[in-house]
């Protein structure tokens, strides 16, 4: 035919009315539309696009006439440069076996330009509708699968992204009936990178997945990380009609803040340090930006954040003490910290460097915008100076307590405390007093003094 060409042999036994058809074929097998007549296997079939080499089946069929139980086929496939739902493959080769148990499909080997996937055994069946996979190895695209597999999983599995595919191990079953509610057991063992996530880039990855319908549970995640590593477990839910539903514990060790900070928000940042530490998220959804809500702790070591606007309110006025002494090292930075409805809300967040301790108390949502309270007390970390220092300034030591509103990379500071007494034992420090004289400590000009009270 025009399709290709068939050739067929037959035989069957007069009196026995057993039969066997032989074929080997190297036609195009929409040819056996028409012949088909259940609509989702002529649908499967038209999913199909063939290029000039037409894939090659041979085997045979057998059975007996008048008993359609002891029906079964066995065959040998091989299809080359085929596109199959828009998906490009090279090379799909295996045996199948048909008999009234279902289709076991065995030497799978399946091959794409970025990779293949092999497996000794898929078993259909077609009682329940339901493929059983024995020990998948795959080192294809697995979006190509997603996309194979539906739209709507494809979906839910964009946002995780890898770079280079990574290798899956997968074993499990998956429901193929028409009924409207698919139920799914897949457990997978997935390794790559670099692998991308919201704004997150982790250059390795490595876990254990169990995909159950429209649920999605990672174990066992170990992650390196801007130099450090995350260890956790996530969970994600397919199920509502917007975005997908998820809750996560991550443990985060020895993070780098400048890498971390370039994806998140400034790619030319020059922090330093080291961030470890929980993330808790108990729920969120990654279609609505403000459903975050959890817990969790952080700390910080040999932190340079004065590059960080809101960490650097204070440091003009400790440059004036002394050059540098504003731009300093953090030995350690700390704070526990809840999540609620995206907003971030710390009591206790504590900045330790050699000329002050800075404490911050308030809340940044996740689209940086900050309202909190701070305040630095100098030399705190200096033995008998910071003593000394907090002895002739402990009247005024609301001077150093500033509201901060705007945003983390545009902080407006305002002082808290306005009072002219608050200058006196700034007197011997000029530079302070300058400093403070664009903070509302004033000095008034010469002239423009009100007249005394008699």
């Amino acid at each position: 035919r025009p399709e290709g060409i068939v050739r067929l042999s037959y035989k069957s036994g007069l009196n026995s009315r057993d039969y066997q058809f032989g074929v080997r074929s190297l036609a195009d097998p929409r040819l056996a539309i028409p012949l088909l007549q259940g609509e989702p296997e002529r649908k499967a079939l038209k999913e199909f696009g063939f290029g000039t080499e037409m894939p090659l089946l041979a085997g045979e069929l057998w059975g007996h006439w008048g008993d359609v139980s002891k029906t079964g086929v066995r065959a040998r496939l091989n299809l080359t440069n085929f596109t199959f739902r828009g998906e490009q493959f090279e090379r799909v080769s295996g045996f199948v076996e048909v008999t009234n148990n279902g289709i076991r499909v065995s030497d799978v080997f399946v091959k794409r330009a970025e990779g293949t996937l092999t497996t000794p055994g898929v078993f259909i069946d077609t009682a329940i509708d339901r493929v059983w996979l024995t020990n998948l190895v795959s080192t294809i695209d697995h979006m190509a699968i997603c996309r194979i597999i539906g739209p709507k999983t494809a979906r839910s599995v964009a946002p995780y992204r890898f770079s280079i595919p990574p290798k899956i191990l997968l074993h499990g079953s998956v429901d193929t009936g028409r009924r409207a509610e698919k139920t799914t057991d897949l457990h997978f063992q997935v390794e790559g990178g670099a692998f991308s996530w919201f704004k997150f880039n982790l250059p390795h990855l490595k876990t254990d997945m169990h995909w159950t319908t429209n649920h999605l549970l990672m174990t066992n995640l170990v992650a390196s990380a801007y130099g450090g590593s995350v260890n956790g477990a996530l969970h994600f839910d397919f199920s509502p009609p917007k975005g997908n539903d998820f809750f996560y514990q991550l443990w985060f060790t020895n993070i780098g803040l400048r890498g971390l900070i370039a994806d998140v928000s400034n790619p030319k940042n020059h922090l330093e340090g080291e961030l470890s530490g929980l993330l808790n998220v108990t729920h969120g959804n990654t279609e609505f930006w403000n459903s975050w809500q959890g817990h969790g702790h952080a700390r910080m070591t040999n932190g340079l954040l004065w590059d960080i606007p809101v960490f650097g309110l204070f440091s003009p006025i400790l440059n004036t003490l002394e050059s540098g002494l504003g731009n300093s090292k953090a030995v350690e930075a700390t704070s526990t910290y809840i999540i609620t409805n995206s907003v971030i809300y710390t009591r206790d967040m504590m900045i330790h460097s050699p000329p002050a301790r800075l404490y911050y108390n308030g809340t940044v949502d996740f689209d940086a915008n900050i309202n909190a309270r701070v305040e630095a007390k100098l030399f705190k970390n200096k033995f008998l100076v910071g003593q000394l220092f907090d002895l002739l300034t402990l009247p005024i030591t609301k001077a150093f307590e500033y509201k901060v509103s705007g945003t983390l990379a545009q902080p407006k500071r305002e002082p808290l405390f306005i009072a002219k007494v608050f200058l006196l034992p700034f007197k011997p420090l000029k530079a302070l007093q300058e400093i403070f004289a664009g903070d509302g400590l004033r000095q008034v000009p010469k002239g423009q003094e009100k007249p005394k009270e008699k």
